[in-house]
């Protein structure tokens, strides 16, 4: 005898397959920007411009819109990667002391 299939059983499969794809795609964090082998992800985009606007509020600073916001925040953060990939090729490194003078 042949097992019938039912129609809410195959709606029920379809449903969870979709669920754990979901679930797949929000694991996965988007890339931002390349630099060099070095990436910048959506979610260390997403905090830096939140920090950002904090200390800007802080500092009663007006907030530009938030893509303005975003797009100035990226280009500080591939900055600051591409001065430390420069200093790791030319060997600088700083210690704790220094930095906190």
């Amino acid at each position: 005898m042949r097992p019938t299939l039912h129609p809410q059983h195959l709606l029920t499969a379809v449903l969870l397959m979709l669920a754990s794809l979901g679930l797949q795609a929000n694991a996965l964090d988007a890339i931002v920007a390349l630099v060099n082998d070095d990436i910048i992800t959506r979610s260390e985009l997403d905090s830096s411009v939140r920090e950002t606007a904090a200390q800007l509020t802080q500092q009663g600073t007006q907030l530009p819109s938030q893509a303005i916001l975003e797009q100035q925040v990226l280009e500080r953060m591939i900055t600051n990667q591409l001065q430390l990939q420069t200093a790791t090729r030319l060997g600088i490194t700083v210690d704790d002391a220094t930095l906190s003078r």
